[in-house]
């Protein structure tokens, strides 16, 4: 049987019908559009989540060309405790 199945999927290849293409256009687009994505999202979140929102956009950005660090760093992000704005810069006492 498995003999059978291989000589299938070897003439479904040989006719052009199981192949995968992957244009590299395509995906650098899908690339592109996801960078500029969790960059916008990830300076929304620094500037609420954060003393230095740009280093964290920044930080942001380069995971994302690697799409799952980019999500796993915007859901760093998301469950980060927000700064009190109020008490920047005061001195306990």
């Amino acid at each position: 049987m498995f003999k059978h199945g291989l000589y299938l999927s070897n003439k479904l290849y040989a006719k052009g019908e199981l192949r995968m293409n992957i244009n590299a256009t395509l995906l650098g687009e899908i690339i592109f559009i996801f960078v500029i994505v969790i960059g916008i999202l990830s300076y929304y979140l620094s500037k609420r989540k954060t003393s230095t929102p740009k280093i964290a956009t920044f930080i942001g950005v380069l995971l994302s060309f690697i799409p799952p660090l980019g999500l796993v760093y915007l859901a760093i992000l998301v469950l980060k405790n927000d700064i009190n704005q109020n008490n920047i810069g005061e001195a306990d006492g």
